[in-house]
Protein backbone atom coordinates (compact mmCIF):
# COMPACT_ATOMS: atom_id res chain seq x y z
CA UNK A 1 0.00 0.00 0.00
CA UNK A 2 1.23 3.14 -0.91
CA UNK A 3 1.43 6.51 0.83
CA UNK A 4 -1.42 8.00 -0.91
CA UNK A 5 -3.43 5.46 0.11
CA UNK A 6 -2.73 5.21 3.35
CA UNK A 7 -3.18 8.87 3.91
CA UNK A 8 -7.08 8.43 2.34
CA UNK A 9 -7.80 6.05 4.39
CA UNK A 10 -6.72 8.21 7.32
CA UNK A 11 -8.92 11.10 5.73
CA UNK A 12 -11.65 8.71 6.06
CA UNK A 13 -11.33 7.89 9.61
CA UNK A 14 -11.02 11.16 10.52
CA UNK A 15 -14.23 12.55 8.85
CA UNK A 16 -16.17 8.93 10.78
CA UNK A 17 -14.54 10.87 14.03
CA UNK A 18 -15.68 14.06 13.49
CA UNK A 19 -18.95 13.66 12.04
CA UNK A 20 -19.76 11.13 15.00
CA UNK A 21 -18.36 14.20 17.28
CA UNK A 22 -20.70 16.34 15.71
CA UNK A 23 -23.57 13.63 16.22
CA UNK A 24 -23.03 13.17 19.67
CA UNK A 25 -22.74 17.13 20.28
CA UNK A 26 -26.09 17.47 18.42
CA UNK A 27 -27.80 14.93 20.42
CA UNK A 28 -26.41 16.46 23.79
CA UNK A 29 -27.81 19.63 22.27
CA UNK A 30 -31.27 18.18 21.66
CA UNK A 31 -31.76 16.40 24.83
CA UNK A 32 -30.77 20.03 26.81
CA UNK A 33 -32.20 22.78 24.44
CA UNK A 34 -35.80 22.80 23.32
CA UNK A 35 -35.76 22.23 19.16
CA UNK A 36 -37.30 25.07 17.40
CA UNK A 37 -37.33 25.59 13.47
CA UNK A 38 -34.18 28.35 13.43
CA UNK A 39 -32.37 25.32 15.31
CA UNK A 40 -32.97 22.75 13.17
CA UNK A 41 -31.89 25.05 10.20
CA UNK A 42 -29.12 26.34 12.03
CA UNK A 43 -27.87 22.59 12.25
CA UNK A 44 -28.67 21.69 9.18
CA UNK A 45 -26.08 24.82 7.89
CA UNK A 46 -23.60 23.94 9.64
CA UNK A 47 -23.55 20.50 8.79
CA UNK A 48 -23.57 21.23 5.15
CA UNK A 49 -20.72 23.61 5.64
CA UNK A 50 -18.62 21.35 7.68
CA UNK A 51 -19.37 18.67 4.78
CA UNK A 52 -17.77 21.32 2.36
CA UNK A 53 -14.87 22.24 4.17
CA UNK A 54 -14.00 18.66 4.42
CA UNK A 55 -14.42 17.95 0.93
CA UNK A 56 -12.16 20.99 -0.25
CA UNK A 57 -9.27 20.25 2.23
CA UNK A 58 -9.73 16.68 0.71
CA UNK A 59 -8.84 17.02 -2.59
CA UNK A 60 -6.56 19.73 -2.10
CA UNK A 61 -4.37 17.54 -0.07
CA UNK A 62 -5.39 14.46 -2.48
CA UNK A 63 -3.87 16.02 -5.14
CA UNK A 64 -1.22 17.77 -3.33
CA UNK A 65 -0.24 13.79 -2.57
CA UNK A 66 -1.08 12.69 -6.43
CA UNK A 67 1.72 15.53 -7.70
CA UNK A 68 4.16 14.46 -5.12
CA UNK A 69 3.69 10.81 -6.47
CA UNK A 70 3.91 11.56 -9.97
CA UNK A 71 7.06 13.93 -8.99
CA UNK A 72 8.29 11.04 -7.63
CA UNK A 73 7.86 8.65 -10.25
CA UNK A 74 9.45 11.50 -12.71
CA UNK A 75 12.27 12.16 -10.86
CA UNK A 76 13.14 8.27 -10.64
CA UNK A 77 12.67 7.92 -14.11
CA UNK A 78 14.80 10.69 -14.98
CA UNK A 79 17.40 9.54 -12.78
CA UNK A 80 17.40 6.01 -14.39
CA UNK A 81 17.32 7.27 -17.48
CA UNK A 82 20.35 9.99 -16.52
CA UNK A 83 22.11 7.12 -15.05
CA UNK A 84 21.96 5.08 -18.10
CA UNK A 85 23.47 7.71 -20.00
CA UNK A 86 26.14 8.33 -17.75
CA UNK A 87 26.96 4.93 -17.85
CA UNK A 88 26.92 4.75 -21.97
CA UNK A 89 30.03 5.00 -23.87
CA UNK A 90 29.29 7.41 -26.26
CA UNK A 91 32.17 7.39 -28.65
CA UNK A 92 31.62 4.17 -29.28
CA UNK A 93 27.80 4.82 -30.61
CA UNK A 94 26.76 5.08 -34.28
CA UNK A 95 24.72 8.32 -35.36
CA UNK A 96 21.34 6.64 -34.96
CA UNK A 97 22.10 5.27 -31.81
CA UNK A 98 23.45 8.98 -30.74
CA UNK A 99 19.97 10.53 -31.96
CA UNK A 100 18.26 8.17 -29.99
CA UNK A 101 20.22 8.77 -26.78
CA UNK A 102 19.92 12.82 -26.79
CA UNK A 103 16.50 13.60 -28.59
CA UNK A 104 15.00 12.60 -25.07
CA UNK A 105 17.45 15.44 -23.36
CA UNK A 106 16.30 17.89 -25.98
CA UNK A 107 12.78 17.17 -26.07
CA UNK A 108 12.13 17.18 -22.12
CA UNK A 109 12.70 19.39 -19.41
CA UNK A 110 14.51 17.78 -16.71
CA UNK A 111 13.04 18.49 -13.06
CA UNK A 112 15.21 21.20 -10.92
CA UNK A 113 15.66 17.86 -8.45
CA UNK A 114 17.48 15.60 -11.48
CA UNK A 115 19.78 18.81 -12.24
CA UNK A 116 20.23 19.70 -8.75
CA UNK A 117 21.73 15.99 -8.26
CA UNK A 118 23.24 15.23 -11.87
CA UNK A 119 23.59 18.98 -13.34
CA UNK A 120 27.43 19.42 -13.69
CA UNK A 121 27.93 15.82 -14.87
CA UNK A 122 24.97 15.49 -17.12
CA UNK A 123 25.69 18.80 -18.71
CA UNK A 124 29.39 17.52 -19.69
CA UNK A 125 28.26 14.56 -20.73
CA UNK A 126 25.35 15.91 -22.65
CA UNK A 127 27.83 18.02 -24.15
CA UNK A 128 30.32 15.63 -25.37
CA UNK A 129 27.70 13.31 -26.72
CA UNK A 130 26.87 16.35 -28.94
CA UNK A 131 30.42 17.32 -30.15
CA UNK A 132 30.26 13.44 -30.87
CA UNK A 133 27.40 13.67 -32.80
CA UNK A 134 28.09 16.42 -34.92
CA UNK A 135 31.47 15.26 -35.68
CA UNK A 136 29.83 11.45 -36.57
CA UNK A 137 26.67 13.23 -38.49
CA UNK A 138 29.98 15.62 -40.70
CA UNK A 139 31.63 12.26 -41.28
CA UNK A 140 28.80 10.67 -42.47
CA UNK A 141 28.18 13.63 -44.60
CA UNK A 142 30.86 13.60 -45.82
CA UNK A 143 31.26 9.88 -46.50
CA UNK A 144 28.08 10.40 -48.66
CA UNK A 145 29.47 12.81 -50.20
CA UNK A 146 32.45 10.54 -51.27
CA UNK A 147 29.91 7.77 -52.61
CA UNK A 148 28.08 9.97 -54.62
CA UNK A 149 31.51 11.45 -56.05
CA UNK A 150 32.28 7.92 -56.62
CA UNK A 151 29.31 6.97 -58.13
CA UNK A 152 29.60 9.81 -60.32
CA UNK A 153 32.59 9.12 -61.88
CA UNK A 154 31.43 5.28 -62.07
CA UNK A 155 28.55 6.92 -64.33
CA UNK A 156 31.37 9.31 -66.10
CA UNK A 157 33.34 6.51 -66.80
CA UNK A 158 31.26 4.27 -68.12
CA UNK A 159 29.11 6.98 -70.39
CA UNK A 160 32.95 7.33 -71.46
CA UNK A 161 33.34 3.72 -72.32
CA UNK A 162 29.76 3.88 -73.53
CA UNK A 163 30.81 6.40 -76.00
CA UNK A 164 34.46 5.08 -76.73
CA UNK A 165 32.29 2.07 -78.50
CA UNK A 166 29.51 3.99 -79.96
CA UNK A 167 32.47 6.52 -81.58
CA UNK A 168 34.62 3.11 -82.44
CA UNK A 169 31.82 1.59 -84.11
CA UNK A 170 30.63 4.65 -85.71
CA UNK A 171 34.31 5.15 -87.09
CA UNK A 172 34.60 1.53 -88.46
CA UNK A 173 31.34 2.30 -89.83
CA UNK A 174 32.54 5.55 -91.77
CA UNK A 175 35.92 3.89 -92.76
CA UNK A 176 34.03 1.26 -94.44
CA UNK A 177 31.81 3.44 -96.55
CA UNK A 178 35.28 4.91 -97.23
CA UNK A 179 37.11 2.22 -98.35
CA UNK A 180 33.83 1.92 -100.51
CA UNK A 181 33.81 4.70 -102.19
CA UNK A 182 37.47 4.16 -103.23
CA UNK A 183 38.37 7.86 -102.98
CA UNK A 184 42.11 7.55 -104.61
CA UNK A 185 40.04 6.51 -108.06
CA UNK A 186 37.79 9.16 -108.73
CA UNK A 187 38.22 12.90 -108.77
CA UNK A 188 34.18 13.53 -109.36
CA UNK A 189 31.26 12.04 -107.28
CA UNK A 190 27.51 12.78 -108.59
CA UNK A 191 25.67 14.26 -105.28
CA UNK A 192 22.47 12.17 -106.28
CA UNK A 193 24.62 8.98 -105.88
CA UNK A 194 25.80 9.79 -102.10
CA UNK A 195 24.27 9.25 -99.05
CA UNK A 196 25.13 11.86 -96.35
CA UNK A 197 27.71 10.29 -94.52
CA UNK A 198 29.11 9.54 -97.48
CA UNK A 199 29.30 13.60 -98.19
CA UNK A 200 30.39 14.39 -94.96
CA UNK A 201 33.28 11.93 -95.27
CA UNK A 202 34.37 13.23 -99.42
CA UNK A 203 34.10 17.11 -98.13
CA UNK A 204 36.19 15.91 -95.24
CA UNK A 205 38.59 14.80 -97.97
CA UNK A 206 38.85 18.22 -99.49
CA UNK A 207 36.38 17.68 -102.19
CA UNK A 208 33.75 21.12 -103.31
CA UNK A 209 30.47 20.51 -104.00
CA UNK A 210 29.92 22.14 -107.63
CA UNK A 211 27.15 22.59 -110.28
CA UNK A 212 28.50 21.53 -113.71
CA UNK A 213 27.04 20.84 -117.30
CA UNK A 214 27.25 16.80 -117.77
CA UNK A 215 27.78 15.81 -121.04
CA UNK A 216 26.14 12.44 -120.81
CA UNK A 217 22.94 13.80 -119.46
CA UNK A 218 22.57 17.41 -120.94
CA UNK A 219 21.62 18.97 -118.18
CA UNK A 220 23.21 21.10 -115.21
CA UNK A 221 24.45 18.39 -112.38
CA UNK A 222 25.45 18.55 -108.48
CA UNK A 223 28.69 17.17 -108.01
CA UNK A 224 31.53 17.06 -105.13
CA UNK A 225 34.98 17.41 -107.10
CA UNK A 226 38.45 17.32 -106.01
CA UNK A 227 40.36 19.85 -108.40
CA UNK A 228 43.81 18.01 -110.04
CA UNK A 229 47.21 20.00 -110.50
CA UNK A 230 45.37 23.27 -109.63
CA UNK A 231 43.05 22.95 -111.90
CA UNK A 232 39.00 24.47 -111.58
CA UNK A 233 36.12 22.33 -110.83
CA UNK A 234 35.03 23.09 -114.04
CA UNK A 235 38.24 21.92 -115.91
CA UNK A 236 37.99 18.55 -113.85
CA UNK A 237 34.52 17.84 -114.01
CA UNK A 238 34.64 18.04 -117.52
CA UNK A 239 37.55 15.98 -118.24
CA UNK A 240 35.30 13.41 -116.43
CA UNK A 241 32.48 14.39 -117.52
CA UNK A 242 34.04 13.29 -121.76
CA UNK A 243 35.21 10.44 -120.45
CA UNK A 244 32.30 9.53 -118.97
CA UNK A 245 30.76 9.90 -122.09
CA UNK A 246 33.05 8.31 -124.34
CA UNK A 247 33.09 5.02 -122.00
CA UNK A 248 29.10 5.42 -122.60
CA UNK A 249 29.08 5.14 -126.25
CA UNK A 250 31.35 1.88 -125.83
CA UNK A 251 32.93 2.90 -129.29
CA UNK A 252 35.87 3.59 -128.33
CA UNK A 253 38.96 2.27 -126.72
CA UNK A 254 42.39 2.80 -124.84
CA UNK A 255 40.22 5.82 -123.04
CA UNK A 256 42.88 7.46 -120.69
CA UNK A 257 42.95 11.02 -118.73
CA UNK A 258 46.73 12.51 -118.81
CA UNK A 259 48.09 14.44 -116.11
CA UNK A 260 51.24 15.76 -117.83
CA UNK A 261 52.26 17.29 -121.26
CA UNK A 262 50.01 15.35 -122.89
CA UNK A 263 46.46 15.61 -123.92
CA UNK A 264 44.12 15.76 -121.11
CA UNK A 265 41.80 13.01 -122.68
CA UNK A 266 42.92 10.37 -125.60
CA UNK A 267 41.35 7.51 -126.93
CA UNK A 268 42.04 5.10 -129.94
CA UNK A 269 38.89 4.76 -132.44
CA UNK A 270 39.51 2.35 -135.80
CA UNK A 271 43.33 2.35 -134.62
CA UNK A 272 44.07 5.58 -134.06
CA UNK A 273 44.64 7.84 -131.43
CA UNK A 274 42.79 10.94 -130.90
CA UNK A 275 43.32 13.61 -127.99
CA UNK A 276 40.43 16.24 -126.38
CA UNK A 277 42.28 19.05 -124.57
CA UNK A 278 39.87 20.43 -122.08
CA UNK A 279 39.72 24.11 -121.43
CA UNK A 280 38.20 26.75 -119.36
CA UNK A 281 39.91 30.13 -120.91
CA UNK A 282 43.06 30.04 -118.10
CA UNK A 283 45.32 29.71 -121.07
CA UNK A 284 44.72 32.06 -123.19
CA UNK A 285 46.51 34.49 -121.21
CA UNK A 286 49.56 32.27 -121.03
CA UNK A 287 50.67 32.55 -125.00
CA UNK A 288 53.91 31.08 -124.65
CA UNK A 289 52.80 27.47 -122.99
CA UNK A 290 49.11 28.06 -125.35
CA UNK A 291 51.60 27.77 -128.26
CA UNK A 292 54.08 25.03 -127.03
CA UNK A 293 50.34 23.10 -125.96
CA UNK A 294 48.97 23.21 -129.78
CA UNK A 295 52.86 22.74 -131.17
CA UNK A 296 52.51 19.08 -129.28
CA UNK A 297 49.44 18.50 -130.06
CA UNK A 298 49.99 19.22 -133.88
CA UNK A 299 53.50 17.02 -133.94
CA UNK A 300 51.66 13.98 -131.85
CA UNK A 301 48.22 14.14 -133.42
CA UNK A 302 48.55 16.05 -136.12
CA UNK A 303 44.69 16.88 -137.16
CA UNK A 304 43.27 14.35 -134.63
CA UNK A 305 42.86 16.33 -132.07
CA UNK A 306 40.56 19.45 -130.47
CA UNK A 307 40.02 21.67 -128.08
CA UNK A 308 36.56 21.33 -125.07
CA UNK A 309 35.87 24.67 -124.15
CA UNK A 310 33.36 25.07 -121.03
CA UNK A 311 32.89 28.88 -121.70
CA UNK A 312 31.09 29.32 -125.31
CA UNK A 313 31.83 32.81 -125.40
CA UNK A 314 35.85 31.68 -125.77
CA UNK A 315 35.14 28.93 -128.12
CA UNK A 316 35.98 31.41 -130.93
CA UNK A 317 39.22 32.50 -129.61
CA UNK A 318 40.06 28.82 -129.30
CA UNK A 319 39.38 27.87 -132.83
CA UNK A 320 42.08 30.70 -134.25
CA UNK A 321 44.20 27.65 -132.85
CA UNK A 322 42.20 24.97 -133.80
CA UNK A 323 39.31 22.87 -133.85
CA UNK A 324 37.09 24.04 -130.85
CA UNK A 325 33.90 23.48 -129.53
CA UNK A 326 31.49 23.95 -126.84
CA UNK A 327 30.80 21.38 -124.34
CA UNK A 328 27.09 21.34 -125.53
CA UNK A 329 28.42 20.41 -128.85
CA UNK A 330 31.22 18.00 -128.32
CA UNK A 331 29.07 14.98 -129.76
CA UNK A 332 28.40 16.63 -132.81
CA UNK A 333 31.78 17.89 -133.56
CA UNK A 334 33.21 15.04 -132.61
CA UNK A 335 31.59 13.13 -134.86
CA UNK A 336 33.07 15.67 -137.58
CA UNK A 337 36.96 15.09 -136.82
CA UNK A 338 35.98 11.19 -136.95
CA UNK A 339 34.07 11.83 -140.12
CA UNK A 340 36.67 13.49 -141.50
CA UNK A 341 39.55 11.05 -140.77
CA UNK A 342 36.80 7.75 -141.15
CA UNK A 343 34.42 9.30 -143.78
CA UNK A 344 33.31 5.43 -144.83
CA UNK A 345 32.56 4.46 -141.28
CA UNK A 346 30.75 7.53 -139.54
CA UNK A 347 27.64 7.30 -141.23
CA UNK A 348 25.64 8.21 -138.49
CA UNK A 349 26.14 5.47 -136.51
CA UNK A 350 27.39 7.32 -133.42
CA UNK A 351 24.96 9.62 -133.01
CA UNK A 352 22.32 6.72 -132.47
CA UNK A 353 24.36 4.88 -130.09
CA UNK A 354 24.94 7.79 -128.08
CA UNK A 355 21.49 9.22 -127.66
CA UNK A 356 20.00 5.47 -126.55
CA UNK A 357 22.58 5.22 -124.10
CA UNK A 358 22.02 8.75 -122.47
CA UNK A 359 18.45 7.69 -122.29
CA UNK A 360 19.72 4.55 -120.29
CA UNK A 361 21.86 6.66 -117.86
CA UNK A 362 18.91 8.94 -117.07
CA UNK A 363 16.84 6.04 -116.15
Amino acid sequence: MDSGTKFRIALYLLCFVLLSYFAYLTYGLVKSLEITPVYVVLSIFVLALFLYAYTKLYLIVANGIDNIRIRNERFKGESRRVEEFLQKNVDVMNLEELRETLVPFERTLLLERTQRKYGTQLNERLAHAKQVFNLKLHRNELDQLNRKKDLLEYEILEAEKKRNRVEQSEERRLEAIKANLHIPEHDVYLLDDLNPDAIKILKAERYRQSNEYDILREEIVTALIRPINQHSNTHTFLVWSTIRYLENTGEYETIREHRTVDADITFKYLGKTYALEIETGNLLSKQKQLKEKINYLHKRYRNRWMFIVSNKDLVSKYRAYGLSTHRKGMEENLQKLLSAIHPQKSGGKHPNTTRNNKKKSRE
